[in-house]
């Protein structure tokens, strides 16, 4: 069993190499150098992918909502 600890470091580690092939790949298929040169919309994504991986807490708990499959088959749904 890998312990707590281990098994986030290798977490950190994959999302790491993860963000930096993210960074390569945006990178060599939008090389520009002044943000004026290309949308906004792709100014952003490299902004998103620079700041990858973000550290986040996360907490799991039983999922007590309805599935999307049960919301599309109750008769409430059809009455729309």
């Amino acid at each position: 069993m890998v312990s707590g600890v281990t098994a986030e470091k290798e977490w950190k580690n994959t999302l790491s190499l993860v963000a930096e092939h993210l960074r390569k790949a945006f990178q060599s298929s939008h090389p520009f150098k002044d943000d004026g040169e290309v949308s906004p919309s792709i100014v952003a994504l490299r902004d998103a992918f620079h700041t990858f991986p973000v550290s986040a807490d996360v907490l799991l708990k039983p999922d007590r909502t309805p599935q999307a499959s049960q919301i599309l088959a109750s008769p409430a749904a059809h009455a729309c």
